[in-house]
């Protein structure tokens, strides 16, 4: 089975998985500073990022 998920599933190249976590640090960061740590969740973060929380 891992075989057919290798196969079907695409990865992102390290280039777009780098792009990918410079999207999500610059997102946290503004949305921390904006509502401190507490107030922002995972999903908001990835939604600002463009990214699915599945990718976090």
């Amino acid at each position: 089975m891992v075989d057919f998920l290798e196969k079907v599933t695409p990865r992102a190249s390290r280039e777009e998985m780098e792009a990918h976590n410079a999207s999500i640090r610059k997102e946290s960061v503004r949305l921390f500073k904006e509502r401190g740590f507490n107030g922002v969740s995972v999903a908001e973060i990835m939604s600002g990022a463009g990214l699915t929380q599945g990718a976090f």
